[in-house]
């Protein structure tokens, strides 16, 4: 959709002037379909690649655009931040997008997305190899036999060049301990650099974001079925998700871990995922309430797509090399502004203030939503507007590598993206939580039934893994099997669950 025609249908801001007027604090959106994917809505070198891929190969814009987003954050990795669109909130422009996609879809067509960051992450490597690694090498090998010697001579007093008496102890041990601590960094220094990687463990996974310049890295998978059942905990004795490492590598937040058989991980991880799944995996991945009770879900950018089925006309089309170039050259500059960034100096964009009242609508509608109709799914529309912000500062850098500034027109167009994104994987997880919700509901009528039809909800938390919101969205989306009640027990009001009686329940199962 045109930028014009959006902010006429969406009212989402007024004519430029010096001082923009206030938007509405609260303006739902009209439905809740996505409707098409708004291709236009990218910056120009984005637009151009997407459609021309989906034009040559059949495929629905979506499919290049949600791939084009992500490939954009993890381009930019750590190397920018988006300051002043939300009180007191750092954004990264990391995104975890998962496409369903049937087989012979044609993702292989995507690579021409993917392909700049792989290139830049095998430079990377080969610059190590041959360039940094062989020196990292030899102080290794000069430190290992000074330290060798070092024991030697402290174990051995008669050899050594001065007597016993006169030999510090202290300092040798200093010594030994500062080689012992300088080894240790050069064997991290000799790991290969990595951007990117493909579907791993929890385990692997870490020593891969270890492994990278700035601990950033994409993890992309053209079958990500086995890595999001490694992130559910498929590998786990207990069967708990092992989502950890994904919810720090989304949020940017310390990870820690000292499990024997990890070593020990003191990481500041930045995560990007694009993966691609067979539609049923959806159900999986939506309907595992640890994953969704700990917002894992919460994080995830969702569509399901279905490439149209068309005849070959005998035309030989090839993918537009202006608009080929010009991605590979706009990958360059994000990835060389990730480069040259360090921890303590990243590219700053500040959003201004149209672009901060975007962004603060787009927010408030959200609100409305999550106490109307979204209601069920409060909690995982509560990042709406975090994935905005993140959208938000890939589009300011892919408008133009060297800005500082997010513009009202350029937040204008991420809201019209997240919007999309959004709805899309409301969508999905709609489809993927029913059948879980039925479910629950089903065992929480049994527990009702076993307790004489009067249970607290502290109980069922506590003994039963019924959290206090997940019990309050099953007694919403059936009213007419269940109903919370507050008693006075003599101390504290006590929250209940109480069965209605079985014969009033049209859909008693």
């Amino acid at each position: 959709m045109p930028i014009n025609a959006f902010e006429t249908k969406f009212g989402l801001t007024q004519p430029h002037t010096e001082s923009p007027q206030p938007l509405p604090d609260s303006e739902p959106m009209p439905d809740l379909e996505a409707g098409p994917f708004p291709v236009d809505a990218l910056s120009p070198v984005q637009r151009d690649i997407v459609k021309s891929i989906s034009e040559v190969h059949s495929l629905p814009y979506e499919m290049a655009g949600l791939a084009v987003l992500a490939v954009t954050g993890s381009l930019l990795g750590k190397g920018a931040i988006l300051v002043d669109a939300v009180n007191d909130r750092r954004n990264y422009a990391n995104l975890f997008v998962i496409i369903g996609a049937p087989k012979s879809t044609g993702k292989g067509a995507l690579n021409q997305i993917t392909e700049p960051l792989f290139e830049f992450g095998r430079k990377l490597a080969e610059e190590h190899q041959f360039d940094t690694a062989p020196s990292l090498r030899a102080e290794k090998q000069v430190a290992e036999a000074k330290l060798a010697k070092l024991v030697r001579d402290s174990a051995n007093p008669t050899t050594s060049r001065k007597p016993a008496a006169t030999v510090e102890r202290h300092c040798v041990v200093k010594e030994v301990e500062d080689l012992h601590k300088r080894i240790a960094e050069i064997d991290e220094e000799l790991r290969e650099p990595l951007l990117g990687t493909g579907d791993t463990t929890s385990e692997a996974l870490a020593q891969c974001i270890k492994a990278s310049p700035d601990q950033a890295l994409l993890i992309y998978s053209p079958e990500a079925g086995d890595f999001i059942r490694v992130a559910l905990g498929r590998y786990r004795a207990d069967g708990k998700a092992d989502a950890d490492l994904f919810l720090s590598g989304y949020s940017v937040e310390p990870y820690r871990s000292a499990r024997v058989s990890r070593g020990r991980i003191d990481i500041v991880p930045c995560l990007t995922i694009l993966g691609f799944v067979q539609p049923f995996l959806f159900q999986e991945l939506f309907s595992h309430n640890e994953a969704f009770e700990r917002g894992l879900t919460a994080r995830l950018l969702a569509a399901q797509v279905n490439a149209p089925l068309v005849e070959d006309d005998g035309r030989i089309l090839r993918v537009d090399p202006d608009a080929s170039e010009s991605w590979k050259a706009r990958a360059r500059d994000l990835h060389e502004l990730r480069m040259n960034a360090s921890s303590d100096k990243c590219r700053i964009v500040k959003a201004t203030e149209g672009a901060r009242e975007v962004l603060r609508a787009y927010y408030n509608e959200a609100i409305a939503l999550r106490r109307g109709e979204l209601a069920e799914f409060s909690d995982e529309c509560g990042r709406w507007r975090e994935n905005g912000c993140r959208i938000a500062l890939g589009q300011v850098l892919s408008d133009c590598p060297s800005a500082t500034e997010l513009t009202e027109e350029q937040a204008i167009r991420a809201v019209e993206l997240s919007k999309w994104t959004q709805l899309s994987t409301l969508k999905v997880m709609r489809s993927g939580r029913a059948e879980q919700t039925l479910k629950r509901a089903k065992k929480l009528r049994d527990l009702v039934a076993d307790a004489n039809n009067r249970i607290p909800l502290s109980r069922l938390e506590k003994n039963h893994g019924f959290s206090t919101d997940e019990v309050k969205r099953i007694a919403a989306r059936h009213p007419g099997w269940f109903r919370i009640q507050t008693i006075q027990t003599g101390g504290r009001p006590s929250a209940i669950l109480t069965d209605l009686v079985p014969s009033q329940h049209p859909n008693t199962p």
